[in-house]
């Protein structure tokens, strides 16, 4: 249960643009990879008296969001029941890090956001100018956790997966069009967007993680 749903909200919470499947025969287990974009990449299909016009065209600030690639990988087993589990979830999305100037807001920007989602900066050792953020959901660290605890509360069904779990890919995907606005336009920590767990998904009541 917690496999499918997982993997459908993949599917709908991101722009997906490849996938690849690789499975062991003897273990079998199966690692699945997905390359992504934020959501507001997807086309949006014109229609015109019931027939497809073409492709709306996307804005530049919208545009910006390719330099924020989305990579997931889910392992999973099959039990002897031939039921599929998840072992491992990782789902992060990578942008060059250029200005340093913003990294306070960058930081204040995370701690709002930090029930679901991680940060870290990578410098290259012989280049000290060349840096990456890479944006992580905290659903990896979670995701056992919620698993169990629908087990334990006999609540495994596709509606209560979905509100522990989309609650994540919100965030993941907002922060990163807030963190694109505080690094190419000039707002910063308190003037973009704050966090909205219903505005995006339409998920009222979402439970936040302890």
């Amino acid at each position: 249960m917690m496999y499918d749903a997982i993997l459908s909200l993949c599917r709908k919470s991101f722009y997906i643009v490849s996938y690849e499947k690789l499975t062991n025969a003897v273990s079998e287990t199966l690692l699945e990879r997905f390359s992504a974009k934020h959501p507001f990449l997807k086309p949006e299909l014109i229609m015109v008296k019931g027939k497809p016009f073409g492709f709306r065209g996307i804005k530049k600030a919208i545009q910006r969001l390719e330099k924020y690639p989305i990579f997931i990988e889910i392992e999973s087993y099959t039990d002897e029941d031939k039921e599929r589990y998840i072992e491992q979830f990782d789902c992060y999305a990578e942008v060059a890090f250029t200005k340093i100037d913003k990294l306070p807001d960058v930081i204040e920007l995370s701690e709002s956001y930090k029930p679901y989602i991680s940060l870290e900066r990578v410098t290259q050792v012989l280049n000290s100018s060349h840096q990456v953020l890479s944006v992580y959901t905290t659903l990896s660290e979670n995701l056992l956790n919620i698993e169990a605890e629908l087990e334990d509360h006999h609540l495994r069904n596709k509606e209560e997966i979905n509100r522990r779990v989309i609650p994540y890919f919100s965030a993941f995907v907002q922060f990163i069009k807030s963190l694109d606005e505080i690094l190419n336009e000039n707002k910063n920590a308190q003037t973009v967007k704050p966090l909205d767990l219903v505005g995006l998904f339409g998920q009222e009541g979402a439970d936040t993680p302890s």
